[in-house]
């Protein structure tokens, strides 16, 4: 088995492509070779696809989209300073630049609300202890679902090219009894809200296991 990857790789109707640019390929025993942009047809069969889960995908589309606009206008609020001229040196400045960077953070916190990413804002005074083991247990329980849904992935692939071995081959894999799992994740959710459970105890298991 070996990775390639899938830059310049499309599905068509079942069929995998892939599209070759020109490249420039090296020789130490003669001149440089330039090759030309190809088109080759990928044989299905030794071909191993693997896919962002649908929710997943949706979501960090989702998330990414705002975050994009916030970085786009990061710093904006100094096109909001007034111009210092001549006839006045120390002009006023009636824009409230905490609501602007309130807006910022407020649009941060639901664009990541679903994924449960804090991966931005690690100093924000309005962030508690409660929030942050909510936002925690959400973003492990997403990390969970993609390593789930890639274990099946996988399963289904390994099985799918088994079978062209031996008819009845067939393979599942699945995390141990030891790994962390959605479920319980679920159950420390539910227990939070309650106040039924500490935050140490979320935290443990959610870093250290």
């Amino acid at each position: 088995m070996a990775s390639f990857s899938s830059y310049g790789v499309v599905r068509l109707f079942g069929t995998y492509v892939q599209l070759v640019p020109k490249r420039l390929e090296k020789h130490w025993d003669r001149d440089d070779e330039e090759l030309p942009r190809e088109i080759r047809i990928l044989d299905a069969a030794k071909v191993m696809r693997f896919d962002m889960p649908g929710p997943i995908k949706r979501m960090l589309s989702a998330q990414n989209r705002t975050l994009a606009v916030l970085d786009k206008h990061q710093f904006g609020e100094a096109n909001f300073h007034a111009q210092a001229t001549h006839e006045n040196p120390n002009p006023r400045n009636h824009f409230d630049f905490r609501v602007w960077s309130d807006t910022q953070e407020r649009a941060l916190y639901r664009a990541t609300r679903r994924t449960g990413w804090n991966g931005r804002k690690y100093d924000s005074a309005r962030r508690s202890d409660f929030f942050d083991c909510h936002r925690l247990l959400r973003f492990r329980r997403n990390q969970l679902l993609l390593r789930d849904g890639i274990l099946n992935q996988l399963s289904g692939e390994l099985s799918r090219v088994g079978k062209g071995y031996k008819t009845a081959f067939s393979v599942q894999i699945s995390g141990t009894d030891e790994l962390p799992n959605v479920g319980h994740l679920n159950e420390l959710e539910v227990r939070l809200a309650r106040e039924e459970v500490g935050f140490n105890e979320i935290i443990d298991y959610c870093y250290k296991r």
